[in-house]
């Protein structure tokens, strides 16, 4: 009898089939985990993949016949790294997936955004285009994107993915990256300039205590008051009430989000307390989901559990 793998959030990978799992042990998947149910699932495993579910020291001190927690994502912060490696279980996750999905979801909000596709869409369907007397709504139209100067902020697999895109679109880029460093094909800038001089920021770092907040009340009152900025990170790289306020004051122009600092989020109204509500959007956390992106990470979620019960680990992060 193989290992027991248990999937904690399957409903995260959407209708994707994850019946592959089966082939390297026992195999169950719930489609949610809430945390009073973590223990007794944590009980059945020897291999845990999570994509969002929190696992904490108490959880390792517990349930000592964890071998493997597999991370179905980039990012680690949802898993205490040490704790599992004081307990000697191996952590792995899935580096550079969604570098495509990610940076693609980053000018879909950038295009929504500024074009105010949101709102244009409105105008049509509450019929007022129809009762219109001319015969288009430019509202305050937009800018090509050829004519921008685009901040990158981050410069990992995604960073450097958009990055190469916009300079196909003929997109001014500035990046700053975490570590500075100097590149051969863009202009680098730390974060106070690039703020200051970049009509759309867009964010592509890793949560840690030094990235959080990293855009907030003094930041946000650097940039230009036309510019836009972009998170499909992680939520907690933003202050959600400095940017409210910034927003409301005039500070910048609008801001498209895929995060937040909760996900879901305890409040039904996100939008609260903007004066003009339009100048935010924001999708649920779906950068990562382009149908490649989620199939090249269930394909690296295989081989992780493969390559481990084969004593050659790969991709590990604690």
């Amino acid at each position: 009898m193989g290992p027991r793998i248990v999937v904690l959030d399957g409903q995260t990978f959407g209708e994707t089939d994850l019946s592959r799992f089966a082939r390297l042990g026992s195999f169950v998947a719930y489609s949610a985990t809430h945390p009073d149910q973590l223990d007794a699932r944590l009980n059945e495993a020897d291999i845990v993949i999570t994509n969002k579910v929190r696992l904490t020291e108490s959880h390792f001190k517990t349930h000592r016949h964890l071998r493997l927690v597999c991370i179905a994502a980039t990012g680690t912060n949802n898993v205490d790294l040490q704790a599992a490696k004081n307990a000697g279980v191996w952590v792995c996750n899935v580096p550079d997936y969604a570098a495509d999905s990610a940076a693609d979801h980053s000018l879909a909000l950038y295009f929504a955004l500024s074009h105010h596709l949101i709102a244009q869409d409105r105008y049509v369907r509450s019929g007022t285009w129809s009762d219109s007397p001319v015969f288009c709504h430019p509202l305050s139209g937009f800018r090509q994107i050829r004519d921008l100067c685009w901040g990158v902020v981050g410069f990992g697999s995604i960073g450097q993915t958009l990055a190469k895109k916009l300079h196909a679109l003929g997109t001014k880029v500035r990046v700053c990256p975490r570590r500075p460093r100097a590149l051969a094909e863009f202009q680098t800038s730390a974060l106070p300039e690039l703020l200051a001089t970049c009509d759309v920021v867009s964010l592509h770092l890793a949560l840690d205590p030094q990235t959080h907040h990293i855009i907030g009340a003094a930041e946000f009152a650097r940039m230009q008051r036309h510019a836009y900025l972009i998170n499909v990170a992680r939520g907690p790289l933003v202050d959600i009430a400095a940017l409210k306020t910034a927003l409301n004051q005039g500070h910048i122009a609008g801001a498209a989000l895929d995060v937040w600092p909760q996900e879901p989020p305890e409040d039904r109204d996100l939008f609260a307390g903007l004066d003009q509500p339009d100048r935010l959007l924001i999708t649920p956390h779906i950068a990562w989901t382009g149908h490649q992106a989620v199939e090249t990470l269930l394909a690296v979620l295989f081989s992780n559990i493969e390559k481990f019960l084969a004593g050659s680990p790969q991709n590990r992060v604690g």
